[in-house]
């Protein structure tokens, strides 16, 4: 089998004995379809793990940035960083309250139901706190980078 890619911008398959045509069968023909399974069947795209999955990831990548920021802090307090110290230390616990408040938004979005019309709206709309701390937060760290 062969992948070709038509000019539908999907991805086919062709048996390596035929030519390709537009008529083969596409990989990925909708945004519901993940992939195809070894039996050739296609398994279908579940938005509710997805979203899961990646809500839970971006907490653990906020986790080495909290980790990061404690580190700072104590660094602080024991006197081994002078200069700016009231400014870092101040923006460090800002960025340490922005994040466990993210981590907790993002804890609600996680139990949230996505299989009905009320809890999708209301998983967009704390998603789009969770952005905009994690803006936020961005911001903060890139202060605190520029002046460690």
């Amino acid at each position: 089998m062969t992948e070709v890619a038509s000019t539908s911008g999907l991805t086919t398959v062709a048996q390596d004995d035929e030519k390709p045509s537009m008529e083969s069968t596409p990989l990925i023909a909708d945004t519901q379809t993940a992939g195809v399974t070894a039996g050739g069947r296609r398994k279908r795209f579940n938005l509710g793990n997805y979203t899961s999955t990646k809500t839970s990831s971006n907490g653990l990548t906020d986790f080495a940035l909290l980790t990061r920021n404690c580190t700072l802090i104590q660094e602080l307090l024991l006197g081994q960083r002078l200069q700016f110290i009231n400014f870092l230390l101040t923006l460090a616990v800002l960025s340490i309250i922005l994040q466990i408040f993210s981590g907790v938004i993002m804890l609600v979005v996680l139990r949230m139901n996505v299989e009905n019309e009320d809890g999708k709206v209301a998983a967009l709309k704390w998603s789009r706190r969770a952005a905009l701390l994690a803006f936020f937060i961005a911001v903060v760290n890139v202060i605190i980078a520029a002046f460690e």
